[in-house]
Parts: C-alpha cells; sequence; structure tokens
C-alpha cells in the first residue's frame, strides 16, 4: 500500500470542509468530504484514495481533530439533536407565524410529487430545493420500507391525485434495481434523475469495488461490462439540484402555485387581524 502523507489531506479536508459549508449553508458528510478529497488534485498527489481503507482512516483522524478542536463539524442525519421550540415574546411569535403561514401549496397541479433520495445524508439538500412548493420529500436508506410505502399509499388515497416520485440513488447493483422494486409495490410511477450510467461517465465520478454478496450481480455486470459501485454521494450537490429541477419542471405549474402564494397574503391577514 502506498504511503499517505495524512497532515496535508486532513489539512485539505478542513478547506474542503469549509468551502462546503459556505457554499451550502450546512457542512458535508463524512462520505461526501471522502469524495470531496477523491476528486481533490492536491488530495490525491498526497496518496488520498478512493479505498475502505483511506475512508476509514479519513474517519479516525477527522474524529480526534473534532474532538480537539482541530477539525470542523460534518453534517448527520441520523443522530438528531432536537428540541421544541419557544418564543421570547408576542413580536417573535408574529415573526414566526409570518414565516411558516402558508396553504397547500401543492393544491392545484394535475400531479402530486414526491423527491426522494436513497440514503438520508443527501434529504436535506432535497428540503432546500424543494420546501418552498410544498411537496412530499423523503429518503429510503436503501429498499424502501412496508411502513414509508403504507403511509405513501395513505397520503396517495386521500389526495387523490396520480403521484410522480422523482429519485436519485447509487448506481451500483442493488441500486439499479432500488427504484424498480419501489414502482412496483407503491404502484405509482417513479423517475430516476440520478445516478445514471451516462452520468457517472458525464461527471467522471469515482468507481468503488462492490464486493456484497448481490443476485443482481451478474445482470449488472452484463448490462455494464463489470462490477462496481458509484456513490451519490460522489456528485456534486449543484449538479444534483439541477437534474432534480429539469424533471420538477417537466411536472410543476407554475400559475397554479402563484394562486396559492397570492393566497397566502389573505391567511396571513385572517390569522393575525391585519390587513391583506
Amino acid at each position: 500500500m502506498s504511503r499517505r502523507a495524512w497532515q496535508p489531506i486532513i489539512a485539505r479536508a478542513v478547506e474542503l470542509v469549509l468551502a462546503f459549508d459556505q457554499r451550502f449553508g450546512r457542512p458535508p458528510t463524512l462520505r461526501r468530504c471522502h469524495y470531496e478529497l477523491v476528486s481533490d488534485m492536491s488530495a490525491t498527489e498526497a496518496g488520498y484514495r478512493n479505498t475502505l481503507y483511506d475512508y476509514k482512516r479519513l474517519s479516525d483522524l477527522t474524529a480526534a481533530g473534532r474532538r480537539d478542536g482541530s477539525f470542523p463539524d460534518f453534517s448527520e442525519s441520523v443522530r438528531n439533536l432536537s428540541r421544541a421550540e419557544g418564543f421570547a415574546d408576542a413580536g417573535v411569535l408574529r415573526r414566526h407565524v409570518r414565516e411558516i403561514a402558508r396553504l397547500d401549496r401543492m393544491a392545484g397541479q394535475e400531479r402530486a410529487v414526491c423527491v426522494c433520495v436513497e440514503k438520508d445524508g443527501s434529504r436535506p439538500f432535497l428540503h432546500d430545493w424543494f420546501d418552498e412548493y410544498g411537496v412530499l420529500v423523503t429518503s429510503l436508506h436503501g429498499y424502501a420500507s412496508q411502513t414509508l410505502l403504507d403511509k405513501l399509499e395513505r397520503w396517495m388515497f386521500n389526495d387523490g391525485r396520480r403521484l410522480v416520485v422523482l429519485y436519485a440513488g447509487d448506481h451500483d447493483a442493488s441500486g439499479e434495481d432500488i427504484d424498480r422494486d419501489f414502482e412496483e409495490r407503491l404502484v405509482t410511477e417513479v423517475r430516476r434523475v440520478a445516478l445514471l450510467p451516462e452520468q457517472v461517465e458525464q461527471y467522471g465520478l469515482p468507481r468503488s469495488p462492490f464486493d456484497k454478496d448481490d443476485a443482481r450481480a451478474a445482470s449488472f455486470i452484463a448490462r455494464h461490462g463489470g462490477l462496481w459501485q458509484t456513490e451519490l454521494d460522489a456528485l456534486d450537490p449543484e449538479i444534483l439540484r439541477e437534474l432534480f429541477l429539469a424533471e420538477f419542471d417537466k411536472l410543476w405549474d407554475m400559475s397554479a402555485y402563484q394562486q396559492q402564494l397570492d393566497g397566502e397574503a389573505q391567511l396571513l391577514a385572517d390569522v393575525l387581524g391585519e390587513q391583506a
């Protein structure tokens, strides 16, 4: 195994994490930091590689740095710390009401929309990009659970409209099958936004060994000429946003959306007793 110059690699990781935080308003996950380093020339020149060893070593060294204060925080989507919000006075409460006073912004659309990613680490970006539209947002953590499917089926039954799911996930033997399984079990339309085989090539995304015991490996090899995995975390979030919005724009009626926005002024006036 070639030698790694870990000091400059970790120093570069600090720079990449801070730059990512500045771009997107939140730090990356450890996994996304790994791919930032994999695609960074100075890190690869110092010996960093797209291997499990390097990923685990990065985890160990950055954890030590976070303990001693020399490395910034990562995002973590699983172990959240939460607290019910309170308000210092009536003025603060009124400002909060102005921020949250919304009608159903998906009302009037011909089709309901759900945006979905395979792993929870990318879900915060979906909230950043789509919360203003009032669409459904979820992540699968692999194959869709029966609990999630039941929730979506009840939602579709009550809503009455056709649901279209825009989905992004890993490109590997299992990842290619997740959206098919999701569509088949939910009995609705699932459109894969990413990752597609041509996107792996187009954006020069790194391939990692796929060493899981997967019954779909043979069919993946037949389609693609080899066995590997490319994770969604390797794709720049700005590119992922563009891919999602390109499909979303095909579904979304902006005039119906604008009508809902126009109605929110009256809703706010009714709640606060102010003139619309």
